[in-house]
């Protein structure tokens, strides 16, 4: 509506997208992959049988809802109460959270600083200042779009009480 992007979740191998669409004919969210992948599609009908046919299935579904809605409410919570240099080092710390690290300590995926911005829920301008920053305290390095990480304790340590949980 106000043409504002916003990343709310990120999602890796094995990990489930859309289901928070579950029971709505048009839901108002949209995904974008950074990377190829293979998709797995669940239309409502058919989830709605498996839930009534599999008492397990849907306390496992009732179980991963709930633990949804609680990062979602912790993330909405420690997002409003930070500064933009923790906001930018909280969305460093998901991104190497949920994608990982390679062998040379180079964020795994390419990432823009726009793209950072509608993590944080701040600007590309500000993401680009605080990245000057760490990069000149040596924390992380940056080859356009991709980030090393020289220092991921470093990180951790500036964002350890917004952490309490696993952040998939």
């Amino acid at each position: 509506e106000n043409n504002k992007e916003h990343i709310v979740r990120l999602a890796n191998d094995s990990h489930v997208v859309g289901h928070m669409a579950y029971g709505f004919e048009n839901y108002p969210l949209g995904a974008t992959a950074l990377d190829d992948c293979s998709i797995f599609f669940i239309d409502n009908k058919t989830l709605n049988e498996l839930l009534l046919d599999s008492p397990t299935f849907a306390i496992t579904m009732m179980h991963f809802y709930a633990s949804e809605l609680r990062k979602a409410e912790i993330r909405i919570k420690y997002i409003s109460q930070m500064t933009v240099k923790e906001k930018v080092i909280y969305s460093l710390v998901y991104l190497i959270e949920t994608f990982g690290l390679t062998k040379e300590n180079m964020l795994d995926v390419e990432i823009s600083r726009q793209e950072i911005a509608e993590i944080a829920g701040t600007t590309a301008e500000q993401v680009s200042r605080e990245i000057s920053v760490l990069t000149k305290e040596k924390i992380i390095t940056t080859q356009k779009k991709r980030i090393i990480i020289n220092s991921y304790k470093k990180l951790q340590e500036f964002v350890k009480t917004y952490f309490p949980y696993n952040a998939d």
